[in-house]
């Protein structure tokens, strides 16, 4: 595993390190990269997500780029990645509170429709983008995922529309094990639990 986490890379070192993840040898093999507290910005999240998109050989299964600072464009790339890579099976994309808006949740939600390899997804402490309707989206994109086992959607603004849409899609997803919902609402059943299972929808 490679930890950058919290080194002040900022967009043009995000920049700099992705040719060495877009070409054979180098970080081509790397299986973890965390990058996470970053401030990579959109410039330097889509840098990254190219170059993994683009290197066929790439073996990143685990990506971390929690709280940084990325807007829908960043959004869009992360999700453009996500749909064609067969590999990456966890995506933290955590703390990016106010900027992951619902285009670019959407965005995130179409790639999930498309892709068989994501086990777990964070979402979570993306209030003020995340609302009811891109938890809508990713409710949507859940009766067709057939990978996705752990989802965090916690301290985002689900409200009582999706929740709804979450426990409708529950009844056709098969696969999702384990969805935090935290703090849940006390109409919710299960609300004084700090996460959930599927099944409590």
């Amino acid at each position: 595993m490679r930890s950058l986490h919290r080194n002040r890379l900022g967009a043009e070192g995000a920049a700099a390190l992705a040719p060495a993840l877009a070409a054979n040898g180098g970080l081509a093999g790397l299986t973890e990269l965390n990058i996470a507290v970053n401030w990579i910005k959109d410039e330097g999240i889509t840098a990254i997500c190219n170059a993994v998109q683009g290197n066929k050989e790439s073996k990143l299964a685990t990506l971390n780029v929690a709280c940084s600072a990325i807007s829908p464009v960043g959004a869009t790339a992360v999700a453009a990645m996500v749909a064609v890579t067969g590999r990456l099976t966890s995506l933290d994309l955590s703390n990016n509170a106010g900027g992951i808006t619902a285009e670019g949740i959407a965005a995130i939600a179409d790639a999930l429709r498309v892709n068989g390899a994501l086990t777990s997804l964070d979402l979570s402490n993306n209030a003020g983008g995340i609302t009811a309707e891109g938890i809508t989206a990713i409710a949507d994109a859940l009766r067709v995922n057939g990978a996705l086992t752990k989802l965090s959607l916690a301290w985002n603004e689900l409200e009582k529309q999706g929740i709804k849409a979450l426990c409708e899609a529950l009844n056709q997803n098969l696969t999702l094990e384990e969805l935090d919902l935290w703090p849940q609402p006390s109409w919710f059943r299960g609300g004084s639990s700090s996460s959930s299972s599927a099944s409590d929808c």
